[in-house]
């Protein structure tokens, strides 16, 4: 915050001295420096949970009820889906968040009171889940958000893609902000592609797609 202060034009000067030349009555405001742009700065959440024998539907149905994500602060979008092939089911999830702050304070308001109430822990294993956090500034962020609702599916690793460049559309790379997490690769690819041969492919699920308001 700037705050003005006026002093009187004899201030500084003898009674009736001449000044050459008199500050501005209304002096200018100054000009706010340029902060930085942090638009492009993306946190993901990486959310991996094994679901129970029997389970899978209702941890799909809970899943739905994060659909009150999209009137978080900070809140960009969310998607997911079951690891196809996979005994007993693996769910992923990938958040999408403008920054830290804005994802805690999430975390320490309102998770709780979704997640108690869609009673989603009775539907997974937390010993074989876990959750990873990433931050990326690379341009294709931006991508991803924008064509979450056309991507049917995606590719999830942990190191660059083997297939070549012309087989994806676009990558997205993230740094764990975990030392001992590995880095994140996420690949969308173009239609033509053979689904199957691509690693980690990760089907997503209309239904749990929620994007910010």
């Amino acid at each position: 915050m700037v705050f003005f202060c006026s002093l009187s034009l004899r201030e500084g000067l003898g009674e009736g001295e001449p000044h050459e030349n008199p500050p501005p009555v209304n002096p200018p405001k100054p000009v706010r420096p340029k902060t930085q742009n942090k638009q492009n700065t993306l946190l993901i959440k990486l959310i991996k949970c094994q679901t129970l024998p029997g389970k899978s539907k209702d941890f799909a149905t809970a899943q739905r009820a994060w659909a009150t994500l999209k009137t978080a602060p900070g809140f960009h979008a969310q998607c997911g889906g079951f690891v196809p092939n996979q005994t007993p089911p693996l769910a992923i999830i990938l958040a999408f968040w403008d920054s830290l702050p804005n994802y805690y304070r999430f975390m320490k308001v309102s998770h709780d009171q979704i997640f108690n109430h869609n009673k989603q822990a009775l539907t997974y294993n937390p010993q074989e889940s876990s959750t990873a956090l990433y931050q990326t500034s690379h341009p294709n962020g931006k991508l991803i958000l924008k064509n979450l609702h056309t991507i049917a599916a995606i590719s999830i690793n942990d190191e660059p893609s083997n297939l070549p460049a012309t087989a994806w559309a676009k990558t997205l790379h993230a740094h764990a902000l975990t030392p001992t997490d590995k880095p994140l690769f996420i690949n969308w690819h173009h239609p033509p592609i053979q689904t199957l041969l691509i690693p980690n492919l990760l089907p997503l699920r209309a239904d749990w797609l929620v994007r910010s308001e």
